[in-house]
């Protein structure tokens, strides 16, 4: 019994199998590029943003702290239903019902 291999078929099979490889290792290659600088460019800005706060603060402590204060709990506030209140004076907690606030009714 003889078995007749094409072996110029199996070369080319081959031959397109690790071209298909090697084009995927050139798109991963180049994935991982442009997210690097992506990341790089991210950080860059994120080193801009806090060297320009920095600034600000070194000028003026307070008004900075406030500032980041207050831009911040407009971003984690929108949502926000009801809010308590400290006050550093005494020993209460005040409680803002937003809801009771906006539609017009008493807060208690």
């Amino acid at each position: 019994m003889k078995i007749d291999i094409d072996f110029s078929l199996l070369k080319q099979k081959i031959k397109g199998e690790l071209a298909t490889d090697e084009i995927y290792r050139k798109l991963y290659a180049t994935d991982a590029s442009a997210y690097r600088e992506v990341q790089i460019l991210n950080a860059e800005g994120e080193v801009a943003r806090f060297v320009n706060i920095l600034e600000k603060y070194i000028e003026a402590p307070d008004i900075t702290r406030t500032r980041l204060y207050i831009e911040t709990m407009e971003e984690i506030l929108p949502e926000a239903k009801k809010i308590l209140l400290f006050n550093d004076q005494s020993d209460t907690l005040n409680f803002l019902d937003l809801d009771s606030v906006l539609s017009g009714g008493d807060s208690k």
